[in-house]
């Protein structure tokens, strides 16, 4: 019989998984606790306040838990993937794909981008994407993937821009829900424009990795005891041993899927 100890961890696990969904789906704003517990098929009070007194901090868990996954997807694409231009695509697409199955992907992806509307205080993650992005753009010049000339700062602006606009473009049901070979279009059109050097060979070296921790587990491990574990350092596990992106590109494989739904709006609700 599960411990004192081990039923408020699971219930902890559960609304947070709970909370992540609501995020992802309806944004901070459409989230309430009483849509939480609805969607877990539970009364408001079984939430329990003393577990999250508020909904900021709910929101902050779920952020708090995805920034350790991408700290580990991080680790996992840098110990598995050359540098410049295949590094940073890699982390870029093994992010969006892990949103697509992830609830905590997807809520902390969409609370970080309303987080300045919503005056929200978010955990900040072990490295800063803006900075990581154009820290692999400066490799990719220095090893000849970009031109010379090629300003770096601009190159993550163009990039990081364009992939997250596309994101958002199929959460929002105007683009295609098929975020893989999408990405892989854009990325095709954003380095041929930026005259890299061997666009398929670069894309042919861009690559999915795995984390090694599930998501459940990982909430299971980290309910109750305030803290996230350490990103996992040991081997890599990439998709498919790795899963390259270069199949891709062969447009007679491709098949259209359909458009993901758009969520109906909700009314901002007072947790």
């Amino acid at each position: 019989m599960p411990t004192r100890h081990e039923q408020k961890a699971e219930t902890r696990a559960q609304i947070i998984q709970a909370s992540a969904q609501e995020f992802g789906a309806h944004g901070y704003r459409g989230t309430s606790f009483a849509s939480i517990a609805e969607s877990m098929g539970r009364p408001k009070s079984a939430l329990g306040y003393h577990q999250f007194r508020s909904k900021e901090e709910l929101a902050a868990a779920v952020v708090e838990l995805q920034n350790a996954r991408w700290e580990e997807l991080r680790v996992a694409v840098e110990n598995g993937v050359r540098h410049g231009v295949p590094r940073l695509l890699s982390l870029l697409l093994t992010a969006a794909l892990d949103a697509r199955e992830n609830p905590l992907g997807l809520a902390a992806v969409r609370l970080l981008l309303e987080q300045q509307s919503n005056q929200l205080e978010l955990p900040p993650g072990a490295f800063e994407w803006r900075a990581w992005v154009h820290a692999q753009a400066s490799e990719a010049v220095r090893l000849g993937q970009l031109p010379g000339a090629t300003d770096a700062g601009a190159a993550t602006g163009i990039i990081l821009n364009a992939s997250l606009g596309l994101f958002e473009a199929e959460n929002r049901g105007l683009q295609t829900a098929d975020s893989r070979r999408e990405l892989v279009t854009l990325w095709r059109t954003l380095l041929a424009g930026l005259s890299a050097a061997d666009v398929d060979g670069l894309l042919r070296d861009t690559v999915v990795v795995v984390p090694l921790t599930s998501e459940l587990d990982r909430l299971r491990e980290t309910s109750g005891t305030g803290a996230v574990p350490e990103p996992a350092t040991g081997a890599v596990r990439p998709a498919a041993a790795p899963e390259a992106v270069a199949p891709l590109l062969d447009p007679g494989s491709r098949a259209e899927r359909p458009t993901s739904p758009t969520p109906a709006p909700r009314e901002s609700e007072t947790p």
